[in-house]
């Protein structure tokens, strides 16, 4: 009799019906299994869309997303994070900020990525991840704002890349050679500047 009165006693405790407690507001709540493990890395950051106009922001990535009202049918979700385990880097490693991934939808309409361009010195560019391979994109630079804007339909993996400064004769990107300074006026230091054809 002492026994079942003591059972009874640690039933009633635990929440009755022998479900130990699992109903108990002490007992912390189990963590839902399809909650991600990237959610809580604080270098992920993930934003819901839908098909109303809205503005994005990652606040660790320094980044937002202007979303136009009809570019995603429905609803979905936008993640940005910093990768840290990527392999390939931009050309000779010239990143002047973090890199900076995205993952979602496609988009029906044009997004507006702006990136915060990182305080360097020099010439920078935003690139792009694709195939394997960094290349430039036609995002464009707002001096006063200091950032960086792209529309795209599909975003990716970018980099703020600094441009390396070509040396002396060397034939700049686009193939042409730079300026030289020629004649007798060179000398004087008032140079005729000749340009390649």
């Amino acid at each position: 009799m002492k026994r079942a009165l003591w059972l009874g006693l640690i039933l009633a405790g635990c929440g009755g019906g022998g479900q130990s407690g699992l109903n108990s507001p002490s007992m912390p709540q189990a963590v839902p299994s399809s909650r991600k493990v990237a959610e809580m890395d604080p270098r992920v950051e993930s934003k819901m869309v839908t098909k109303e106009a809205s503005v994005l922001k990652f606040n660790v990535l320094k980044a937002e997303i202007s979303v136009p009202a009809g570019a995603v049918e429905g609803s979905g979700q936008v993640s940005g994070k910093i990768p840290v385990d990527l392999k390939t880097k931009p050309e000779d490693n010239l990143v002047a900020g973090s890199l900076i991934a995205f993952t979602g939808p496609k988009f029906a309409k044009p997004v507006d990525l702006v990136v915060q361009k990182p305080k360097k010195k020099g010439v920078l560019s935003l690139v792009e991840l694709k195939d394997g391979k960094w290349v430039a994109t036609k995002a464009v630079l707002d001096p006063k704002k200091n950032v960086f804007t792209l529309s795209t339909g599909e975003l990716g993996t970018y980099a703020v890349y600094l441009k390396p400064k070509a040396k002396k004769g060397e034939e700049t990107k686009e193939g042409a050679a730079k300026p030289t300074a020629t004649g007798v006026k060179a000398l004087a230091g008032k140079p005729t500047v000749k340009f390649p054809k």
